[in-house]
């Protein structure tokens, strides 16, 4: 089943939206940062998964979900490991269907 958001972004099963955002990563260094996230696994598990990752990974793959991670000045928009990996975990999921208790 795939559904689309006001934004006009395909929204799909986690599985499946993992799937494309690997096929579509243009490095290494973005499908490891990608496979570290578990769509099964809790928030919590991820999260730390996520932040034992070097800080250059994270932004790489940042980058590639099309997150801003510099301002105009070139400082970092992110202060801290934490901040960057839940930003990466919610895009991630921004391209999950959405299923509501009614369903």
């Amino acid at each position: 089943v795939v559904s689309t958001q006001s934004t006009g972004q395909v929204c799909l099963p986690p599985k499946a939206a993992l799937g494309e955002l690997l096929e579509l990563s243009p490095s290494g260094v973005v499908k490891k940062v990608l496979t570290t996230y578990n769509y099964k696994a809790t928030y919590t598990s991820n999260l730390k998964k996520m932040k034992s990752l070097l800080v250059s990974q994270l932004e790489e793959c940042a980058v590639f979900l099309k997150l801003r991670i510099r301002n105009d000045d070139d400082t970092k928009v992110y202060s801290n490991r934490e901040i960057l990996a839940d930003r990466i975990i919610m895009k991630i999921e921004s391209h999950f269907e959405d299923t509501c208790d009614e369903c």
